[in-house]
């Protein structure tokens, strides 16, 4: 690693009879994909449970190819992802256990609404994962 921060790799060509020979070549990493969880609603009452929906965005120099989802809250129901957007949406293996809920989507990007209904008002707490 350079002091700059950067990865370099030298490159020594001998013998060469044509083509493009470099002598420096830098590698950039690219910055880690984030997602910004912006609550539009927290524990609205609904017919005997409560709902949730969080605002998501994936921001990323690259399309990821999976956003995964776990919602920790004792008394969850289930757990929904909606891509505000056109066109084909695909979710990946998706559950619930006792106290979580978890999905995978592929390829996110966008706006996507994060819909959790509870049996009681909740903290909930959301893990997230994006490769």
């Amino acid at each position: 690693m350079n002091d700059d921060g950067k990865n370099t790799i030298h490159i020594t060509s001998h013998n060469q009879s044509g083509g493009v020979t470099a002598h420096t070549v830098n590698i950039n990493a690219a910055p880690e994909p984030k997602v910004n969880a912006d609550p539009i609603f927290l524990n609205q009452p609904h017919v005997g449970e409560y709902r949730h929906r969080i605002a998501l965005t994936v921001e990323s120099p690259y399309p990821p190819g999976n956003l995964f989802i776990a919602v920790h809250a004792p008394s969850i129901r289930s757990m929904d992802l909606r891509p505000q957007r056109s066109g084909l949406v695909m979710l990946g293996h998706c559950g619930n256990r006792e106290g979580m809920s978890f999905a995978n989507l592929q390829q996110p990007y966008g706006l996507i609404h994060l819909d959790v209904v509870t049996a009681q008002p909740e903290d909930l707490k959301i893990e997230w994962d994006v490769k």
